[in-house]
């Protein structure tokens, strides 16, 4: 695909070969381009899928200190033509582009409370119940079977809908948006992410009949004290929620029990010693990257960081995967070790995007790899691992499927 020609000249800087984002050819390798970026002394220009030309991060530092940046943001003053990594609803860059960090920001302090560890920590009990239930049902079904489909996936999906507030009837067509902001698509469009956005504001609107003790009720209490815009953002960060965590979370679940299984000395460790849970998590956290966690952004303004001259408007494109395989700070980056510290992983991004539902994904893994393994004992693969296919249609990626068999 070319890039349009309603877009600027190109930089006369020179491009990288490649293009963005790489093709991942394996769950338990970064692809090889990674390591000759991080060689260089900054980031460098590189062509898109879409035919556009964006700047890679993929150092650790860099990506570190341009997270933080003030100057890089979500939207771009003309959305239409903005250069892309990828035709896709899932990071969209429409917004305000002039006060969108003091929106997100007043967003975040509406909502930061209902994602913080106290309330999180709450529903853990329900989120045991939850997995428990689900296994029961894989138990009864005896294997093989898809431990993706049968397990991972409605375990994720039920916990972040009852914590976010997702009635039982809407969830099937949440789930419709949720494929459909993922999908690779053609060309440009809002769609999806408009039709979700009204049904979040309806949805408000009948919680502030009927308030529960989920995070969208307590959105509603915190909307009822805000301006109309500020209202808005609020509606953006839970649309987001709703949807980009039950997805992600469920493919780090299906990526990280991979992980486990085809590291079995690490696995056995774990057994021996459930403490090594939280250990176990963030290692997953920063190996089992599901779609190689690309990251679009934008210049609000011009930067000049290292050997790169980035003007405003600018894509500027994250690459977490290779930050967190970086051995500039990471000993051994291609070594699955669960007894990792310290691990700065960036797996929830860095700065004033850290993610809202960290809290929650570290919480969910932790559940998730202390039921599975103890109740499924002798679990292992069903196929040889190679034949474990990655999901490309969409651009957040996972597995298409978790094949495995247990005793």
């Amino acid at each position: 695909m070319t890039a349009s020609p309603d877009r600027p000249e190109e930089s006369t800087v020179t491009i990288m070969p490649g293009e963005i984002p790489f093709t991942i050819t394996s769950a338990f390798a970064e692809p090889s381009e990674f390591l000759a970026h991080r060689a260089l002394n900054g980031p460098a220009q590189v062509r898109t899928s879409t035919g556009d030309i964006g700047w890679l991060i993929s150092r650790y530092a860099d990506v570190t200190t341009l997270c933080a940046d003030s100057r890089i943001g979500k939207s771009h003053p003309d959305p239409a033509h903005a250069a892309r990594l990828w035709y896709s609803e899932i990071f969209s860059p429409e917004g305000n582009y002039n006060t969108e960090l003091a929106d997100h920001r007043r967003a975040r302090r509406h909502l930061a409370k209902w994602y913080g560890p106290r309330r999180v920590e709450l529903m853990r009990p329900r989120m045991r119940e939850i997995l428990d239930e689900q296994l029961r049902k894989v138990i009864a079904a005896g294997p093989p079977l898809d431990l993706k489909a049968h397990l991972i996936t409605p375990f994720a999906a039920q916990v972040i809908y009852e914590f976010v507030g997702i009635p039982p009837a809407d969830r099937e067509k949440i789930q419709a948006w949720s494929h459909h902001i993922r999908v690779r698509q053609d060309t440009y469009s809002t769609t999806g992410r408009s039709e979700l956005r009204q049904y979040i504001g309806d949805l408000l609107e009948r919680k502030k009949q009927c308030p529960g003790q989920d995070a969208i009720s307590g959105a509603v209490r915190s909307v009822s004290h805000a301006r109309q815009h500020e209202q808005e953002d609020i509606l953006k960060e839970i649309s987001a929620f709703s949807l980009a965590d039950q997805d992600v979370i469920g493919a780090r679940i299906a990526y990280g029990t991979l992980f486990l299984l085809q590291h079995q000395q690490q696995l056995q460790r774990l057994l021996d010693d459930r403490s090594l849970v939280a250990g176990a998590v963030e290692e997953v956290l920063r190996v089992a990257v599901p779609g190689g966690s690309w990251i679009p952004r934008y210049a609000l303004d011009d930067i000049d960081h290292s050997t790169a001259d980035i003007r405003a408007g600018d894509l500027v494109v994250f690459a977490m995967q290779s930050a967190n395989n970086d051995a500039a700070v990471f000993g051994d980056p291609g070594n699955f070790d669960i007894t990792r510290s310290p691990n700065r992983h960036l797996a929830f991004g860095h700065g004033k995007f850290f993610c809202l539902g960290a809290h929650l994904s570290r919480t969910m893994l932790a559940v998730a790899f202390d039921g599975i393994f103890p109740r499924l004992p002798g679990l292992r693969l069903a196929v040889a691992a190679e034949r474990v296919q990655l999901e490309d249609s969409r651009v957040t990626g996972g597995l298409r499927s978790l094949p495995v068999t247990w005793d």
